[in-house]
């Protein structure tokens, strides 16, 4: 039976894990920056949770995934460049989970090896033996999602709650990202279709002058 003070403390460190969460979930929104936010908000969960790498995953319009944002702990060699074109069938139990909004905790990889045959082997070719990973979602529709590999477990449900909210902001930057794109090629575009019509104004009035 636990004490009193141990009760205390276990509610103390709740409350910090809750705090984490509410502070990165506030950083990401006001992020000037969007990527620089994603960023930022990888390293500080990989590091919180004590994990070897962190990333963002979006999924295309034809069901692939893409390593598209990536945190490495120091001496962890990236796997970003190494993971594009990921298809569904590749990681068909996760997207089943994800489709659902819930949050994937994998204390022992080869605890997987009969539930989860496609993503187990994906895993253990990475060298992956503890993970966490929750969906990115938009109004309700699964875009991609967040993980994070070889995790302290113990640190990882102290904030298993919150992440999907989390995973909720996440989705919102990276449609504010995509949206801030399109926006700066259109205005690209008016400008180049401006200055080629000033150029032919140009030199049809140099023409009727001559």
């Amino acid at each position: 039976m636990r004490t009193l003070e141990q009760e205390n403390q276990i509610l103390k460190t709740e409350l910090a894990a809750e705090r984490f969460m509410i502070d990165q979930i506030t950083k990401l929104n006001s992020s000037e920056i969007i990527t620089d936010g994603i960023q930022e908000m990888l390293g500080a969960l990989g590091a919180y949770v004590h994990a070897d790498r962190s990333y963002v995953f979006e999924i295309t319009d034809n069901y692939i995934t893409t390593n598209t944002y990536e945190w490495c702990a120091p001496g962890v060699i990236p796997q970003i460049d190494n993971l594009k074109g990921i298809t569904f069938d590749e990681m068909p139990h996760w997207i089943e989970i994800f489709l659902k909004g819930e949050t994937i905790l994998i204390d022992h990889l080869e605890d997987v090896r009969i539930s989860m045959p496609q993503e187990y082997e994906l895993l253990k070719m990475q060298n992956i033996r503890t993970l966490i990973a929750f969906p990115i979602s938009l109004h309700d529709h699964l875009i991609g999602f967040v993980g994070l590999d070889n995790p302290e477990m113990s640190r990882s449900r102290l904030i298993e709650r919150m992440l999907y909210l989390l995973g909720q902001h996440v989705g919102i930057a990276i449609d504010d990202y995509k949206k801030e794109r399109i926006i700066l090629l259109i205005t690209h575009n008016y400008s180049v279709l401006l200055n080629h019509c000033d150029r032919v104004s140009f030199m049809s009035d140099g023409q009727i002058e001559a």
